[in-house]
C-alpha cells in the first residue's frame, strides 16, 4: 500500500467526522493540511517522490485525495453527490470546481450511489 493511502486511511475519519451533512473535497483537503501538518507535508513528499511528466505537487495530490474518497467512500460513510461540483478557489488563487459529498446515515445509501 502506498504511504499516500496509509496516511490518509489513518487521517481522513477524523478529517471527516467535523464536518456537517454536506462537504467538498477542498473542506476535506483543507481540513487535513491543517490538522495534520506534517502528515500533508509527507504527503506532499510522496507526490514529489512519484511525480510523472506533469510535475504538479499540489494537483497531483489533491487528485489522489479525491480519488481515495471515492474508492473508499463506504468504508468513509459518504457519498458524491452526483451533479454538485461547488465553484471554488483552488491554493494558488484558481478558480475550479470541486466536488461535493455527504455523509450516509447508512451504508445502503452509499451502495444506491453507484
Amino acid at each position: 500500500m502506498s504511504r499516500i493511502i496509509t496516511i490518509l486511511k489513518e487521517k481522513s475519519p477524523s478529517v471527516i467526522v467535523v464536518f456537517h451533512h454536506q462537504f467538498t473535497t477542498r473542506q476535506i483537503i483543507g481540513k487535513l493540511a491543517y490538522e495534520h501538518q506534517v502528515d500533508y507535508v509527507e504527503l506532499l513528499l510522496e507526490a514529489y517522490n512519484h511525480k510523472n511528466e506533469n510535475p504538479q505537487i499540489f494537483l497531483n495530490l489533491h487528485s489522489q485525495i479525491g480519488r481515495y474518497l471515492l474508492n473508499n467512500a463506504e468504508d468513509l460513510g459518504i457519498k458524491k453527490i452526483e451533479a454538485v461540483k461547488e465553484p471554488d478557489i483552488n491554493p494558488f488563487g484558481r478558480e475550479t470546481s470541486t466536488q461535493s459529498w455527504e455523509k450516509c446515515q447508512r451504508k445502503k445509501d452509499v451502495q444506491n450511489n453507484y
